[in-house]
């Protein structure tokens, strides 16, 4: 009798592997989605992309997009032997559809209560006002050259002519969409899983915290050190944002707050 238990249990925790692994493949399509969103940005005028950079945003968005979809689709048709024996593409096509789905309300794409409305308004007006101040504090001190901006900084020539109107939309779009999908987005899934009744099962809420603690200081740490070509200054400044960007992503469930506070930042920062 213990056997076809084991056999079960096995089974089972088969299944939910390929569930949670899911969800990493899934994230990368919305990440491609915000890479696709930004690319109309090369042509608005002052915009001076280069075709190669553009060719190469495209292919990497549809490539990442592809992946998303193949590998999801596989995880779900792997996790359940029957369906896959039979060939069941729709079972396959269905539970990918509700990982996708499942990923995009971890994101934030789901419907807000008016407090959490007033919240978020009120986190992001303040937050967005103390780095721009922050910003213009900093940039004023006597830094040493390792922390001032880079001279290579390839991102304002390419928007050297544009007019500030151009300059905001640029900065509004043009990296808080992906970056915050990818860095943020793997908090928010984080805390998908963690919250699951999958996991409440199999996890106490200390080694839950530590996981989730983990992959928000990686995830900051990291947004971080890819500012460095750009100069200390921005370097420091990306794992503060990222550091508030993890917080408010926890308490809101959503990447929303994060994208809000990135896209008013980047925007200031071009036009100064």
């Amino acid at each position: 009798m213990s056997a076809p238990r084991l056999t079960t249990k096995t089974n089972r925790l088969w299944a939910i592997s390929l569930w949670i692994l899911s969800f990493v493949f899934a994230l990368p399509l919305f990440v491609a989605l915000g890479l696709l969103i930004q690319l109309p940005l090369a042509a608005l005028p002052g915009i001076n992309v280069a075709p190669t950079e553009l060719e190469s945003s495209i292919s990497s968005a549809v490539l990442f997009m592809v992946v998303a979809l193949m590998f999801v689709f596989m995880l779900q048709m792997g996790s359940n032997t029957d369906a896959l024996a039979r060939g069941d593409v729709k079972y396959g096509l269905r539970k990918s559809k509700r990982v996708f789905r499942s990923t995009a309300i971890a994101l934030g794409v789901r419907r807000y209560s008016r407090s959490e409305l007033w919240q978020m308004l009120v986190i992001c007006g303040v937050s967005i006002a103390v780095f721009v101040s922050i910003n213009g504090w900093l940039s004023q001190l006597p830094l040493p050259a390792e922390w001032a901006a880079s001279p290579t900084d390839n991102r304002l020539p390419a928007i050297e002519h544009a007019t500030p109107f151009i300059k905001v939309v640029n900065g509004f779009f043009h990296a808080p969409l992906w970056e915050e999908a990818l860095f943020r987005g793997t908090i928010a899934l984080t805390v998908l899983i963690l919250r699951s009744g999958i996991s409440r099962r199999y996890l106490n809420k200390t080694l839950s915290l530590v996981i989730l603690l983990c992959i928000s200081l990686g995830s900051t740490v990291l947004f971080g050190m890819l500012h460095a070509p750009y100069g200390g200054l921005s370097v420091a400044i990306a794992m503060a944002f990222g550091a508030v960007a993890a917080l408010t992503t926890i308490k809101f469930r959503s990447i929303v707050p994060g994208i809000v506070i990135h896209a008013f930042y980047n925007s200031v920062a071009f036009i100064l």
